[in-house]
C-alpha cells in the first residue's frame, strides 16, 4: 500500500516537472525568436542602420529633407518597435527566471 502511494506521488511530481519543462522550453523558444528579430532590426545592413546613417549625415551627402524623413521614421517607427521588442524580451526573461525558481 505504501509503495503504491509513493509511486503515485512520484508520477504526480514527474508530471509537474514535465509540464514545467515544456512551459519553460516554450518561453525560451519565444525569447530566442524575439532576440533574433531584434538583432535583425538592428542589423548594420538593415533599413534602420541606413536611416541612422542618413540622420547622422557624416559624408554630408544627404539633403535636409532626407535627414528630416529619416529622423521621423526612426522616431515614429523604429524607436517604438525596438522598445517593444526589448520590453517583450525582458518580460520573457523574467517569466523564464520565475519558472526556474519554482
Amino acid at each position: 500500500m505504501q509503495k503504491e502511494i509513493i509511486l503515485q506521488n512520484t508520477s504526480y511530481y514527474q508530471q509537474i516537472v514535465a509540464d514545467l519543462l515544456i512551459e519553460i522550453n516554450s518561453l525560451q523558444i519565444k525569447y530566442v525568436q524575439k532576440v533574433r528579430e531584434l538583432q535583425f532590426i538592428q542589423s548594420p545592413y538593415g533599413e534602420m542602420a541606413h536611416l541612422i546613417n542618413v540622420y547622422e549625415n557624416k559624408p554630408r551627402r544627404y539633403s535636409y529633407s532626407q535627414i528630416e524623413n529619416a529622423y521621423i521614421q526612426l522616431n515614429n517607427y523604429y524607436k517604438p518597435l525596438v522598445l517593444k521588442y526589448k520590453d517583450e524580451i525582458k518580460k520573457l526573461k523574467t517569466s523564464i527566471q520565475k519558472k526556474l525558481m519554482n
